[in-house]
């Protein structure tokens, strides 16, 4: 299946990568010591700490760097690979990664769904009247999405349309996404239209009774043939080897009902207090794994509900944020072309076309370590804060140096 910028992240971050450039500073013998001295009632330096090692500020503290110029080059050697006949940086090597990636999570049906990462799914989809607008599109991109991830994938899922009704595609449950079964989908898909208000609350809790009766195993009902994925139609049991299951969402705005009686109710079904969602906002790929253990035991480990719509009003998207999170799912907003695309050919100029007329490293100005791309896709999101934390590694190795170099040149003018 495919992975979701959080799982990853996990493979390809820079901590996880052990292209952290704190670590040249982390030791204890790195500290530098200071002391209130009461005769003069001042903060001393510890004598030992003065000019011995270059001085580095790391996160508003001052840190001793315990390598000469010539370990640094031998780190920065570390990080390099030859290829094609020329050098380049490990995190240059890394940054060109995260944006071949981000230009895929842009293209094709994962601009406008994302990432179909389960393998067992119900996609709800809104047919409100208030679609009547947006029914071509949503059409053209969901025929895609169904030979793009679910086909290519073998997905087992299903399709619901809701308006002030629910219309199933297939009534008895998920199927699995072969060729007959996509045409079939297609055509289904042909027939919709946009009437009549908006049965969110209804339909979350249709797709989890069709989830609920799947086999937990393959993900499908009874009596249908075993997925390709599954080799030679037989199953193991066990909780690792469960199917995994998801609802995706597409609406393009509030419920008919209130947002606080959905919330509550798929908190009492999923077994989940609503009160915690805004407690743990500041979850990072890089947060230590206590933290993550902790902040997990808020949200729901059961069938998460993903969202997905197109730019809505504050309201309406904080009430879908807020459905994702609650049951640990991930929220996607359809970028624009025109910011995603100008967005990229910023990086590309930046990095790929720099590393292509061997400038490496890339000279860096702290001043431009900024990314501007507003996006609520949790998977974007994830991707722009990482390549953040690349950034400022690039500008730390180039500060660490420079440190360096200021200080030799001070010692040699004493010396002399």
């Amino acid at each position: 299946p495919q992975l979701c910028s959080r799982d990853w992240l996990q493979k390809y971050s820079a901590r996880n990568l052990g292209l952290n450039l704190n670590q040249l500073v982390s030791g204890a013998a790195c500290k530098h010591t200071m002391a209130y001295h009461n005769p003069i009632k001042a903060h001393v330096e510890a004598r030992y700490c003065v000019g011995l090692f270059p001085l580095v500020n790391i996160s508003g503290g001052l840190r001793h760097l315990q390598y000469t110029w010539g370990e640094l080059e031998v780190f920065k050697q570390e990080l390099t690979n030859v290829s094609r006949g020329f050098c380049h940086l490990q995190l240059i090597k890394l940054m060109r990664r995260y944006i071949v990636r981000f230009q895929w999570l842009l293209s094709g049906s994962r601009r406008y769904f994302g990432l179909i990462t389960e393998r067992c799914v119900v996609i709800l989809l809104d047919m409100s009247g208030s679609m009547i607008s947006k029914l071509d599109e949503l059409k053209t991109q969901l025929k895609q999405l169904v030979w793009e991830q679910l086909f290519r994938n073998n997905v087992v899922f299903n399709l619901i349309a809701f308006n002030s009704t629910i219309t199933e595609w297939q009534a008895v449950g998920p199927t699995i996404a072969d060729e007959t079964a996509c045409h079939d989908a297609i055509a289904w898909i042909d027939q919709l239209e946009a009437v009549g208000g908006t049965a969110t609350e209804v339909a979350i809790f249709r797709a989890r009774h069709h989830l609920d009766a799947v086999d937990p195993h393959t993900g499908l009902c009874s009596g249908q043939r075993n997925p390709a994925w599954m080799q030679n139609g037989s199953t193991k049991t066990g909780i690792s080897n469960m199917v995994t299951k998801a609802i995706y969402l597409f609406t393009d705005g509030k419920p008919d009902s209130s947002c606080a009686s959905i919330l509550k109710a798929v908190s009492n079904v999923w077994k989940v207090d609503p009160s915690s969602i805004d407690e743990n906002d500041g979850r990072s790929v890089n947060d230590k794994p206590t933290k993550l253990r902790r902040n997990a035991q808020h949200f729901s480990k059961d069938l998460p509900i993903h969202t997905v719509s197109p730019p809505l009003s504050e309201e309406a998207n904080t009430f879908l944020c807020k459905l994702s999170k609650l049951t640990n799912g991930r929220r996607h907003t359809i970028p624009t072309n025109t910011h995603c695309f100008s967005f990229v050919e910023r990086l590309k100029v930046r990095y790929l076309q720099a590393v292509r007329t061997e400038q490496s490293p890339i000279k860096l100005d702290p001043g431009e370590v900024a990314y501007t791309m507003d996006t609520h896709s949790d998977d974007l999101q994830m991707l722009i804060r990482e390549m953040k934390i690349v950034e400022r590694n690039l500008l730390k190795l180039e500060y660490f140096q420079h440190v360096y170099k200021d200080t030799k040149w001070s010692t040699e003018q004493i010396n002399c």
